[in-house]
C-alpha cells in the first residue's frame, strides 16, 4: 500500500490502542523511514479546519524541542488525509504505564519535566495541544539522560 511517495511497511507497533485522530503505520520513501497517521476524513468536512490542520503542519515543520514535527500534510482524494513525522523508536507513555501495573515508574519525575518543558516550548510559539493523553506522548533511548520526551 502507498499513502503518497511513501511505502507503508505495517502498522506501527505502538499504535496498538488506535489514537483518538487515526491510525499510525511505519513507512517509508527509498531508505528513509517515517510514521504516518492516516486522519480521519471527519478532521477536513469543513474548509476552515482544513486550513487550520494545514497551517499547524506549516509550524511543526520547526518544531519546538520535545514536539515531534510534520514532515508534511498529505490531503487525499479521498478526503482523507496524513501527516507525515519523522521515524519514532520510542514507546508510548501509555504502554509503560500498562507495564508498570504496581509501584512508581522508574524516572517519572524525568518524564514529567521533560514533558513540561515540552509543552512550554510548544505554547511559547502559540501551539496548543487539545487532546494529550499517554498515548500521544513517545519516551525514546537517549545518549545524553536517558529519556527524551516527544509529545505527538
Amino acid at each position: 500500500m502507498r499513502i503518497g511517495a511513501y511505502e507503508v511497511l505495517r502498522p506501527s507497533i505502538e499504535a496498538e490502542p488506535e489514537i483518538p485522530l487515526g491510525r499510525r503505520y511505519l513507512a517509508r520513501a527509498g531508505v528513509t523511514r517515517v510514521d504516518v497517521l492516516m486522519l480521519s476524513a471527519e478532521l477536513f468536512a469543513d474548509a476552515a479546519t482544513t486550513e487550520r490542520l494545514r497551517k499547524l503542519a506549516q509550524e511543526l515543520v520547526d518544531p519546538p524541542a520535545g514536539v515531534r514535527g510534520v514532515l508534511e500534510l498529505l490531503l487525499q482524494p479521498d478526503g482523507t488525509a496524513a501527516w507525515v513525522t519523522p521515524y519514532s523508536s520510542g514507546v508510548q507513555l501509555s504502554a509503560l504505564l500498562a507495564s508498570q501495573r504496581t509501584g512508581p515508574m522508574p524516572g517519572a519525575l524525568t518524564v514529567a519535566h521533560k514533558l513540561a518543558q515540552a509543552l512550554a516550548a510548544a505554547h511559547q510559539r502559540g501551539l496548543r495541544h487539545l487532546r494529550l493523553s499517554p498515548t500521544e506522548i513517545y519516551i525514546e533511548a537517549d545518549e545524553d539522560d536517558g529519556v527524551p520526551v516527544r509529545v505527538q
